[in-house]
């Protein structure tokens, strides 16, 4: 029977932003129009690159920068290049997809016919380069631009923070709210605190990492990026909203998960290994819920619960 140590609470947290003031950005210009990929894109602050993050199909959706998705303002509906070209970062599927041949934008295959027509099960994150944080002093937040739909649990993207040392999740990027741009995402803006190991940090990176699997379920827009912002903030108030007790039981190899009911609608639990690797995801239909880990190998391993708005912050499980 194998040991674990975990910690058994998730603090639900919120963050107020006053008097930001931005000291790094990132707009993805390149003047492409489509099928530019993102792994050859060197920006004002040096190159950005790509780590395969997990297993992948044969033919896994792609990351590009272009205007195929073209960055719209917050609160507009998305489309292509059109009269005001504004190229984005963006998960399509791969060239010569039968979903789009050559870069659609923000549109994935999200699989089922494996064997068939395409394997698109895709797993991998675009790293920014270093960004230098030792001239700040106090709290960092991330800022940026987005649209974003799949499948919550399974095709997502995340936003990832390296230290110098190591990356680590910060949280899954919501969905935005599409219902009324007929297919397309709706643009909106999301900030997010890093940790505070990012203060004074000369060696800091962010990233955004795709994922998602081969069972045909999922909506489009994938994701698309733009505008991206680092800030330093005057003040950041922690809010603790709730906590999800987390308890393992030895005789079954389950972790249980129990939330206030109120709290439970649309949240998932995931299980990551420490580079990154999304190891198991299970959603929480019910305020207590329970993942057999039996088989996971002896290591370290990241557990998070997120969704419906909700962003819990991530616990370490220890396997020996």
């Amino acid at each position: 029977m194998k040991k674990h140590l975990l910690l058994f609470t998730f603090a639900c947290i919120g963050a107020h932003f006053l008097s930001a003031q931005t000291f790094w950005s990132e707009s993805f210009t390149n003047n492409c129009t489509a099928g530019c990929l993102a792994t050859s894109y060197t920006g004002p602050n040096g190159t950005w690159t790509q780590t395969i993050t997990g297993t992948e199909g044969t033919d896994p959706n792609v990351w590009f920068i272009s205007c195929a998705e073209n960055g719209n303002g917050v609160n507009t509906c998305g489309s292509s290049c059109g009269s005001a070209p504004n190229e984005t970062m963006h998960i399509s599927a791969a060239v010569g997809n039968f979903v789009c041949a050559n870069d659609c934008g923000a549109k994935y295959d999200a699989g089922g016919l494996c064997g068939i027509l395409s394997c698109p099960q895709t797993s991998r994150r675009m790293e920014s380069p270093t960004i230098n944080c030792a001239n700040t002093t106090s709290a960092i937040a991330v800022s940026f631009n987005y649209i974003a739909a799949g499948s919550a649990g399974s095709d997502e993207c995340s936003l990832w923070y390296f230290d110098g040392t190591t990356w680590a999740l910060v949280q899954v990027i919501p969905p935005t709210n599409n219902a009324n741009c007929n297919g397309t995402g709706l643009w909106t803006n999301i900030a997010i605190a890093l940790p505070p190991s990012a203060t004074g940090n000369p060696n800091v990176k962010i990233g955004f990492q795709w994922v998602n699997n081969d069972d045909g379920v999922g909506t489009d827009p994938s994701v698309a990026i733009d505008d991206v912002n680092l800030s330093v903030t005057t003040a950041v108030a922690e809010l603790a909203v709730n906590e999800a007790k987390i308890n393992y039981n030895t005789n079954t190899d389950q972790i249980s998960i129990t939330i206030d009911a109120n709290f439970s609608n649309g949240l998932v639990a995931e299980v990551y290994s420490m580079d990154g690797k999304l190891i198991l995801s299970q959603r929480l239909n019910t305020a207590s819920e329970t993942i057999a880990v039996a088989t996971l190998a002896t290591g370290v391993y990241i557990v998070r619960v997120s969704g419906d708005g909700k962003n819990f912050a991530p616990v370490k499980l220890a396997i020996d």
